[in-house]
């Protein structure tokens, strides 16, 4: 295709050269230049074979000038134009670097700038091309350039970089912004989410002691109460200060230390994840919480693998009050400990100590999440259907209707257990795995439950009798209700009577730490000991970006984007790794 002066057709965007392909050229045209004036100017100084080349150089420069891209406009006779370049590699791998190329009128001289071969100038690209770098950057580089350069937003580049990263993600599928929303901003929100779901492995809360994870190494340390063990320090001794524990390979303490990818708390024992998928257990075993079977001391005070699970992949764990469930990489779900409210799903009620599948829930498909609470359980299979099972005695499992008001209908049993995985009929997708409204992420505290939808929306469930599910009363529901809130909900997390949740702020377009429930021990991080039936922001964090938040029985925890910790709640003995034995009624940075 060639140029036919002023109203000649430009080059396709497939047709177009690269600027590295330009440079190649240009370096090989140079080199054989170099190559004949050697051979055929002998004689010829050094001064004058430099200056030649240089030349040479020019001329074979202006001669491979590529045609111009979409976005230049046509003078007479390529006249003026200056090319400043920008480096817009977004893997990396080229250097930053310069080139800019000046042609006067026919009669001026011509100079050239160039400094690296690896350069990708802006003028260069064409629309396609300079959304397909774009494509590999991350969502705050996006959003970053949609802010900073306004090229990008005039030209559209921004939002539909955007719109095809959340069209492109099988996880995302069915979402759409809604009105007033722009695909960048509901790209912002799909990131946060994913963003908290990676970190809110990295901290443990139990009743009175707490369980980190340093992600760069990681090395998992504990503080809090020791009395069963549950610091993993090989003793049974308190501690205020974080100490750091081993996860080995081995009988005892032989083995090779193995890095930890996830962390869990139950009332007194713990469990976290290594990076092979190894499952280790520690603590409180009254129960057979710890999922070891066989002879079992009561309690073990340095973490230890299970080899029940040798061949399973763990590849996410929940520790409840006294049981715990793992999901494997397979699809299924091993519970194990207490059962006598029917929390393991094995369909009986009495304890179970080694680690045992939970058939029932194979036909329904791979299990995508878990988690467990008080006395209950719950877990997400693929699709987005929720299935719970254990106590019911508050309605936290979702199952029954509400009356009037809130109000629980009479009914002339007092036991409710269910033993058995029952979905949540109301909280199926009816469009399927397209569904917006599906559920992504669930919760579980000591009596009630919370989950998160693909679209933001923030339901709860259960015991409301401290105010605990953030509606305004504290009428208990039993069935999900939904939370109305100013933006899109992020992430939640349940704790013992308290509950949290990270809104996406569409006016600062931030994330936004909203509490409710109980605050005996300033759990709430509102700087009192006054319960809230309603949700309220932690004002401390507003500005900050918070990633993700975890509870506990009466503490609480947020970690945000710079990897700093803060926690705050009940600390009497130590559970905070404040270095005193005080509870905080507002966060503390203790990382």
């Amino acid at each position: 295709m060639k140029d036919q002066g002023a109203g000649g057709n430009m080059l396709s965007p497939s047709l177009q050269p690269t600027a590295s392909r330009i440079w190649r050229k240009h370096l090989a045209t140079a080199d054989r230049v170099q190559r004949e004036d050697g051979t055929s100017g002998a004689n010829a100084s050094t001064s004058s074979l430099a200056s030649g080349s240089e030349e040479n150089e020019v001329s074979s420069v202006l001669r491979l000038r590529p045609k111009r891209s979409l976005d230049l406009t046509r003078t007479d006779g390529w006249d003026r134009e200056t090319r400043r370049s920008l480096d817009l590699s977004a893997v990396g791998a080229a250097k930053r670097a310069k080139l800019e190329t000046t042609t006067t009128t026919t009669t001026s001289s011509t100079s050239v700038e160039s400094e690296s071969p690896s350069e990708q100038p802006l003028a260069l690209l064409s629309q396609g091309e300079l959304e397909r770098v774009m494509g590999f950057l991350p969502t705050d580089a996006l959003a970053s350039l949609h802010c900073t350069c306004k090229y990008f937003a005039r030209a559209g580049a921004t939002e539909h970089v955007a719109k095809v990263k959340v069209l492109d993600n099988p996880a995302w599928r069915g979402l759409e912004p809604k009105q007033g929303e722009s695909w960048l901003s509901l790209l912002r929100f799909l990131a946060a989410g994913d963003a908290a779901r990676r970190t809110e492995k990295l901290v443990g809360l139990g009743s009175y002691h707490t369980a980190l994870l340093n992600s760069s190494d990681g090395q998992i340390s504990t503080c809090g109460r020791g009395f069963h063990g549950q610091l993993g320090a090989g003793d049974y001794e308190n501690a205020s200060v974080r100490g750091a524990i081993a996860l080995r390979d081995g009988p005892g303490s032989d083995g090779p230390e193995m890095r930890a990818v996830a962390v869990a708390c139950g009332s007194s024992h713990n469990a976290a994840i290594a990076s092979n998928g190894a499952l280790f257990t520690w603590g409180l075993a009254s129960s057979g919480e710890l999922g070891h079977g066989g002879w079992t001391p009561i309690e073990l005070n340095v973490p230890r693998s299970l080899s029940c699970l040798s061949k399973v992949r763990v590849v996410e764990v929940s520790c409840g009050a006294n049981h715990t469930a793992a999901v494997g990489a397979c699809g299924g779900l091993w519970t194990c400990g207490r059962g006598r409210n029917g929390q393991l799903g094995h369909g009986m009620l009495h304890d179970e100590g080694p680690m045992k599948r939970v058939e029932a829930l194979d036909r329904h498909g791979p299990v995508l999440r878990a988690a467990a609470g008080g006395t209950h359980t719950a877990c997400i299979v693929e699709g987005g259907r929720v299935f719970t099972w254990g106590n019911d005695l508050s309605g936290q499992l979702g199952h029954g209707q509400d009356g009037p008001e809130g109000r629980e209908p009479e009914r002339s049993n007092v036991f409710r257990s269910v033993a058995l995985p029952q979905e949540v009929l109301s909280l199926r997708p009816k469009l399927g795995a397209n569904d917006p409204e599906r559920v992504v992420h669930v919760s579980l505290g000591s009596r009630h439950t919370v989950a998160c939808t693909a679209a933001g929306t923030l339901l709860v469930w259960g015991d409301n009798s401290q105010g605990c599910l953030g509606l305004g009363d504290n009428l208990k529901r039993q069935k999900p209700a939904r939370v109305r809130l100013q933006g899109r909900c992020v992430h939640a997390c349940a704790g013992g009577a308290h509950t949290a949740a990270l809104v996406l702020d569409p006016a600062t377009r931030g994330t936004a730490l909203l509490t409710s429930g109980c605050n005996s021990y300033g759990q709430l991080g509102l700087g009192d000991r006054q319960n809230r039936n309603a949700f309220v922001e932690v004002k401390m964090f507003r500005g900050a970006k918070v990633e993700s938040v975890s509870l506990g029985e009466s503490s609480s925890s947020a970690v945000l984007a710079d990897g700093s910790l803060y926690l705050w709640g009940r600390g009497e003995l130590g559970q905070l790794g404040t270095g005193d034995d005080r509870s905080w009624f507002r966060p503390r940075k203790v990382l």
